[in-house]
């Protein structure tokens, strides 16, 4: 459920009506950092971590997704970022794997933006926080607690 005003959302997977206490004018939520920080941190902490490392930094990958006969386990890696750099780094050269513990998706928070790039599809978004709507914040909740190929493409706006 989600309502605007205040805003309250839940999930019937376990997001338990966690309030988010930040009024709305019109349909656009005036968030914060932490606000998005906790929604994210809610919605993937039921997911096993698994510390993997990029270049010289260590990232914790939340894993959804496993295939052990072809040793291949899927993620979300979440983090917010600090320099510009590395930012670039991961939005555009990075490239996953094609074996072990890999991001599929990667929520990065940036300043006063919200980068969500599916490694998968090499489709990268970015979100200022005060464009993100009680829409966006429904598709994102939907496609953290339900990791499948349909939710995935509804956050990012990929057509079939």
């Amino acid at each position: 459920m989600l309502t605007c005003g205040v805003v309250q959302i839940s999930n019937s997977r376990g997001f338990g009506g966690q309030r988010i206490e930040e009024l709305l004018e019109g349909n656009i939520m005036k968030t914060k950092t932490e606000d998005i920080m906790k929604i994210i941190d809610e919605a993937i902490k039921k997911y096993y971590l698994k510390p993997i490392q990029i270049r010289d930094k260590v990232y914790n990958l939340r894993i959804f997704e496993e295939d052990e006969d072809i040793n291949f386990f899927q993620g979300f890696l979440f983090s917010e970022i600090e320099e510009k750099s590395e930012l670039s780094f991961l939005i555009r050269r990075y490239r996953i794997p094609m074996g072990g513990y890999v991001p599929r998706m990667c929520l990065l928070i940036h300043k006063n933006c919200l980068f969500i790039k599916d490694y998968c599809r090499n489709k990268l978004i970015c979100k200022t926080l005060e464009e993100i709507d009680c829409s966006f914040i429904s598709k994102l909740n939907k496609a953290l607690y339900e990791p499948t190929e349909s939710n995935f493409k509804e956050l990012l706006g990929v057509s079939y």
